[in-house]
């Protein structure tokens, strides 16, 4: 099972993910300039996900696991799917976006599957951003 993550790690697996496909390998020092955080609590985050094996480090930087990338998938699919839902209820694409931002981390998957399954399994949220099925993130 993957594990959950939350906003913040979110932030951070998207930001090494970005400085990764650049240079091969995030640096402490550019995630923190990235996240706009010192050095040191970059360092304390990123090894916070290494024991969540999210990602892996060594001396010449940090890459985002297979695990995390699923992670990232996964939240990014919630997220997708929630904002989708919101935005049948009424709401517009930045409220739903706004209120999914809310809550997504915290709604069961087997939750979010049946949102997905009950809204057709859509394919865009409603800003046109790929949505994957829950089950295969």
């Amino acid at each position: 099972m993957l594990p959950s993550i939350s906003r913040r790690e979110l932030s951070y697996l998207l930001v090494i993910m970005n400085l990764s496909e650049e240079s091969g390998k995030a640096s402490i020092s550019k995630i923190a300039k990235s996240i706009g955080v010192s050095p040191p609590s970059a360092y304390e985050e990123v090894n916070h996900l290494e024991k969540k094996s999210l990602v892996e480090k060594d001396v010449d930087g940090v890459t985002v696991t297979n695990e995390g990338r699923k992670a990232v998938s996964l939240l990014l699919s919630s997220h997708r799917i929630i904002e989708t839902w919101l935005k049948n209820l009424g709401f517009t694409d930045e409220e739903a976006c706004n209120l999914a931002s809310q809550f997504d981390e915290y709604v069961p998957i087997q939750v979010v599957e049946r949102l997905f399954d009950s809204l057709g399994k859509p394919s865009k949220c409603p800003h046109g951003l790929p949505i994957e099925s829950p089950s295969q993130s």
